[in-house]
């Protein structure tokens, strides 16, 4: 399921018009893009978690030529599935 397609289950699921589910959605994503940005976790309970994690400086080797490198501190996002998640993605087809 691409956005597109999201965007019209969500129309159809909520009863929204298909503009209104269309704001909603990326106004959801963006709320979620914000949050991670600032090092925040959002929780969406039987969902999920979109958190941050930190990956510190470290020495990383170039496999060509044998060299050590630096690999620079970084922040990724993460997701934990919830338990509603994890069910559905369980159940038998």
């Amino acid at each position: 399921m691409n956005k597109k397609e999201f965007v019209k289950a969500v129309s159809s699921e909520s009863g929204l018009p298909l503009s209104d589910a269309a704001r909603a959605v990326e106004a959801m994503i963006q709320v979620i893009c914000y949050a991670i940005s600032k090092g925040q976790k959002v929780v969406l309970s039987g969902f999920g978690t979109f958190l941050t994690r930190e990956y510190p400086a470290r020495k990383g080797y170039n496999p060509r030529t044998g060299g050590v490198l630096g690999v620079e501190p970084r922040r990724v996002a993460k997701f934990r599935s919830g338990t509603r998640l994890k069910a559905a993605a369980d159940k038998k087809r």
